[in-house]
């Protein structure tokens, strides 16, 4: 069976009109959440407070992304060139 993560495949369905699609149906879900590490989250054996608690992640600062920055210099994203602003 071809998978979403499959190059020669562009998009699998399966429509859950019997029983017996589940597994077909589980296997893509599982497939593409894997490769987002996110099973864990849509595991449907996995209990709620088993789950780690998800924190939202720090916003970089321009200046982090600086290369030839002054010390104690604070930048702001105007400061950084295409390249620089690209990876900000």
């Amino acid at each position: 069976m071809a998978t979403e993560s499959d190059p020669t495949t562009t998009r699998v369905t399966v429509v859950l009109n019997k029983p017996e699609d589940w597994q077909a149906w589980i296997f893509l879900r599982k497939d593409a959440a894997q490769q987002h590490d996110l099973w864990q989250y849509c595991n449907p054996d996995v209990a709620t407070a088993d789950l780690p608690l998800l924190t939202e992640p720090v916003k970089p600062m321009a200046h982090q992304y600086k290369v030839n920055k002054a010390p104690g210099t604070i930048h702001t994203d105007a400061d950084l060139n295409n390249t620089e602003f690209r990876r900000y």
